[in-house]
């Protein structure tokens, strides 16, 4: 607990805690994937394909209508990291309650948005039945009820990470995300109606909302007093318009080569395309769950002027992401025909393996790429990825539709590979151009180097097993790179520290 006489959330960023909160964040994120796949299919079968396709288009619009919230809620985890980090926790007060204002303030505009808009997207945007054209406008209007609930609850989820109380974040948001396929089944189950299931899902919403702001105040007994600190509003802006910026233009970048798929090739190539894409966008949850602990760590940093913390943390971090998606991208690669075999069929695995395979190489990247991200963001500069979507976009764009009328299928994958290159060479170009930190593979007792090795190896058992068709053998190579691989981390990469923390984990684990 945390009030104005006492510091005691000021925690101590250890290992520990690093792998403690990664695990908890991917833990959050794996468990109401699970309740989905297994609660859709009966939702589907009883509210019928349409109703169920307008309940997923209402999912969908919701999130892209909550980029009304204009950053605010990465600026709220952003400084209160920073008043953490010099143990200014007066200033979280008028931070926090300004940023819930100025949430509510942009939810109520949202929301007022989509209402006036919901008979327009109903009769000309969407293709929907006539027959339900009418409940499509009352699932929007519902909606829209829940917007200044759902933005406002990014600020409370963002202070609770600054504070590394991710144990907490994801209590909630387990069962709260579950609650968006749980509530649907349990409604279909008792015959309940489509509009009553968003009136409860709005109703889950709501009650998130309030648990988070519960337990925020228990964690910060401060915010007891409310205060709104009008100076905070130029600071929250100032940071949070950059991070809207890349909200709007980050979706682009993910869907672009989608719809042009549609547009110069077919529905039916599109569906050839989108399940390795939906299962492959999966991998990110790791460093993703790694990058939202280290964001309020390296906030915290920036203004303590920590620059050998930022930058040991930086390159520790990236080395575990590339120990870990190194073997992962091998296997996706060498087992990418037979995954789409056993998985979608024998066409699926002759019109989409190759592209499979690129689309890893793709998300490799991205995944390398989340650490100079997290740090631009934590440093107080993402205006410099705001700026590089702007390039992006407009690059991909060209990129996409030359090589998909040229290559088709592959072209977008290949297109995806390009762009993603792109991305992550300037990422990396501006944490070096910033000072926050460089990749030497001479420094850091060699060790980058030692993991490029063991990539080209990688590589050559990738290359190897494409030539061997029996699928025995390819296990047999594939079982022998993976010890080989193991040993030689644990012996040469991981230091006293890495193996310090595995048998803390371990131990508690047992």
């Amino acid at each position: 607990m945390l009030d104005d006489r006492k510091e005691k959330s000021h925690y101590k960023v250890t290992g520990t805690l690093i792998v403690r909160n990664t695990a908890f964040n991917i833990t959050g994120q794996i468990l109401p994937g699970i309740i989905g796949i297994i609660a859709m299919p009966f939702v589907i079968r009883g509210l019928g394909t349409e109703a169920f396709g307008i309940l997923s288009l209402a999912w969908l619009v919701v999130g892209y209508f909550a980029l009304f919230e204009l950053g605010m809620g990465k600026a709220t985890t952003k400084f209160a990291g920073e008043y953490i980090g010099q143990k200014k926790y007066d200033e979280l007060q008028g931070l926090v309650w300004t940023s819930l204002a100025m949430q509510i303030f942009l939810g109520i505009l949202a929301g007022a948005f989509l209402t006036a808009i919901s008979p327009f997207l109903a009769h000309k945007v969407f293709k929907i039945s006539p027959l339900l054209v009418e409940d499509a406008i009352n699932v929007f209007r519902l909606l829209s009820i829940s917007l200044p609930v759902i933005m406002s609850t990014t600020t409370l989820q963002g202070l609770l990470e600054a504070g590394q109380r991710f144990d907490l974040v994801n209590k909630i948001t387990i069962p709260a995300n579950s609650l968006n396929f749980a509530i649907p089944l349990f409604c279909v189950l008792l015959n309940i109606n489509l509009i009553s299931i968003v009136f409860f899902l709005v109703l889950s919403r709501c009650a998130v909302f309030f648990v988070f702001l519960i337990i925020s105040i228990r964690v910060f007994p401060l915010l007891k007093g409310n205060f709104i600190d009008l100076k905070k509003v130029k600071v929250l802006f100032g940071f949070g318009g950059w991070v809207a910026i890349s909200n709007v233009l980050i979706p682009l970048l993910s869907y672009l080569e989608r719809f042009l798929i549609a547009a110069l090739l077919s529905a039916k190539a599109l569906a050839y395309y989108t399940p390795p894409y939906e299962i492959i966008s999966r991998i990110p949850i790791i460093p993703s769950s790694l990058t939202r602990v280290l964001y309020p760590i390296f906030s915290g940093y920036s203004v303590t002027n920590e620059n050998k913390k930022i930058e040991a943390l930086a390159l520790r971090s990236l080395k575990y992401i590339l120990i870990i998606m190194i073997p992962l991208s091998m296997l996706l690669i060498t087992f990418a025909g037979d995954i789409l075999y056993f998985w979608l069929g024998d066409e699926f695995a002759k019109q989409s393996t190759f592209l499979f395979q690129i689309l890893v190489a793709a998300v490799f990247l991205n995944c390398l790429a989340q650490i100079p991200f997290i740090l631009l963001y934590g440093l107080g500069r993402p205006d410099i990825k705001a700026k590089f979507d702007m390039l992006e976009v407009p690059l991909f764009l060209g990129l996409s539709y030359g090589f998909i009328t040229h290559l088709g299928l592959n072209g977008a994958a290949i297109s995806k590979f390009i762009i993603a290159l792109v991305d992550t060479l300037l990422l990396f170009w501006a944490a070096k151009k910033i000072g926050a930190f460089s990749i030497s593979f001479n420094s850091n007792n060699g060790i980058l180097k030692k993991l490029m090795f063991g990539m080209v190896i990688a590589f050559l058992s990738v290359i190897l097993c494409l030539f061997i068709n029996n699928f025995i053998i390819r296990i047999a190579v594939i079982a022998f790179y993976l010890g080989f691989y193991i040993l030689g981390i644990w012996c040469y990469v991981m230091d006293d520290i890495d193996k310090s923390i595995v048998y803390r984990f371990v131990a508690k684990v047992h």
